[in-house]
């Protein structure tokens, strides 16, 4: 299949995805095994944020808001874009939070949108960018747009989880649903990743990774407030069974 026009097929089935479900995300959302996560979330973005002096960032994939409230929470003075390519998810933001800027396009060709190399930290939560139709394209704009010494952060699914172990899933693709999400037969596109094959895609983007880090071994398999017990427990023995892999780095001059 052409590349492109595999592409598009992709950003439209994601766009259709996540409409799908804006209306009821936030419910899906709404447990204490989720905020754990948010907390977790928090501190990684602030620790960032701190070490990098950021004050001119972008969310992609920024849904209705969690970035924006997880930051805002703490730190003020922050100039926040968000980019997301569900229009639900951007009516969501925008009822929560008027007057921040939003884009509402596909993650790359939203970056081609601003000013090149403007942006101390660009990040992406919660296996968000897993979802994009071209992750080499994802990482070069990121590349363009983010200052000299500029940080940033990407989470995707990981390739060795827990839950596609026991799936017994080997492909780098997947069709996947969001936490909780059974309502409809299908899913979204999204393609997993691992420590090699995302090394492979830096070269020429003018990014270097300088932290990995893996989190909720049990994501995807016993989300509650009972398995969090297990889950600190399977972090440090296993953390790279994780839903979760993180690639935190910046781009270098």
């Amino acid at each position: 299949m052409d590349t492109e026009f595999q592409s598009e097929n992709i950003t439209a089935q994601s766009l259709d995805y996540w409409n799908d479900i804006s209306n009821q995300y936030d419910i899906l959302y709404d447990n204490y095994w989720s905020r754990t996560e948010d907390r977790k979330t928090q501190r990684l973005l602030l620790d960032h944020i701190q070490n990098s002096r950021a004050t001119n960032i972008v969310d992609i994939g920024c849904g209705g808001g969690l970035g924006f409230r997880l930051i805002s929470a703490v730190h003020s003075g922050i100039t926040y874009t968000g980019i997301d390519i569900s229009d639900g998810m951007i009516r969501l933001f925008k009822s929560r939070h008027p007057g921040v800027r939003l884009i509402c396009a596909p993650a790359t060709t939203a970056l081609t949108f601003l000013e090149p190399q403007s942006f101390d930290y660009i990040f992406s939560i919660n296996t968000s960018a897993s979802f994009m139709s071209d992750t080499r394209a994802l990482l070069s704009a990121i590349g363009t747009a983010l200052k000299p010494n500029g940080h940033f952060t990407l989470s995707f699914l990981n390739e060795s989880s827990l839950r596609r172990v026991l799936a017994r899933e080997r492909a780098t693709e997947e069709i996947y649903r969001t936490r909780g999400h059974r309502t409809t037969s299908t899913g979204v596109h999204s393609e997993v990743m691992s420590e090699s094959r995302f090394s492979a895609l830096l070269p020429g983007t003018g990014l270097r990774v300088e932290e990995i880090e893996y989190h909720s071994v049990l994501g995807g398999v016993w989300e509650s407030r009972i398995s969090l017990i297990l889950e600190l427990a399977l972090s440090k023995i296993a953390p790279q069974l994780s839903h979760e892999i993180i690639f935190s780095g910046v781009k270098y001059e």
